[in-house]
């Protein structure tokens, strides 16, 4: 499974919060990311709408910038 497949599968079921497949996405990724163990900035702050749109619909893949952090 990729990324935009399980992001898919999950939404029903804990999307409520995100009207938006994109929102929903980004606060996913977002609840992953350990910024007390990261030596970077919050990476998920650059990606536009439109590019987590294509992400979550499986149209674009995740940027691997994003998938190292």
């Amino acid at each position: 499974m990729n990324l935009s497949e399980v992001a898919k599968l999950i939404y029903p079921y804990i999307g409520e919060n995100c009207p938006k497949g994109a929102d929903f996405l980004v606060a996913l990724l977002d609840s992953i990311f350990d910024e007390e163990k990261s030596k970077s900035p919050h990476p998920f702050d650059e990606i536009s709408q439109d590019n987590a749109n294509r992400i979550f619909n499986g149209t674009k893949p995740l940027a691997k910038k994003y998938a190292l952090v």
